[in-house]
Formats: structure tokens, C-alpha cells, sequence
């Protein structure tokens, strides 16, 4: 069995890298419909789902994640709500 090892990311990275992952997904429903446009939402909320679950996991104060979360939420509704118009 090998040693466990430790690693630190600082929240701001990790929020930075996640609406990064985000944005690309997002930006590629643009070429997109049907099935490769709901895979790419999918994805995008796989990435938020995965970047609360590390945020909570490494104490991050609430209110901060509960905003972020708010903001990551709305880039995706906000583009899901342009796509259907």
C-alpha cells in the first residue's frame, strides 16, 4: 500500500479551473443540438457538481460557495435559457 499523500489547492484555483472546464463546455454547445448539446450542459454541471463537492470537502467558508455556486449556475442557465429562444 503506498503512503497517502496530501495536496493543496487554493480555492480561488480551484474555482478559477472549474469555470475555466465550464465556459469550454458551454462554448461548445454553440455548434451544437440535440444529443452533443445535452452531453456538453451535462458535462458543465458534472464540473460545477464535482467543484462544490471539492470546495466543501476543503472548508471553504459557505457564504463564499453558496455565491459561487449561485454565479456557476446562472452562466449555465443563462445559456440554456439563450439556446431554447
Amino acid at each position: 500500500m503506498e503512503p497517502e499523500q496530501n495536496t493543496s489547492l487554493p480555492y480561488d484555483i480551484l474555482t478559477g479551473e472549474c469555470e475555466a472546464a465550464i465556459r469550454k463546455h458551454l462554448a461548445r454547445t454553440e455548434l451544437l443540438d440535440g444529443t452533443g448539446l445535452e452531453l456538453e450542459q451535462a458535462k458543465a454541471f458534472a464540473v460545477l457538481s464535482l467543484w462544490f463537492s471539492l470546495a466543501v470537502a476543503a472548508n471553504a467558508r459557505p457564504e463564499i460557495i453558496d455565491a459561487d455556486r449561485l454565479r456557476l449556475m446562472l452562466m449555465i442557465d443563462e445559456i440554456q435559457t439563450m439556446r431554447q429562444l
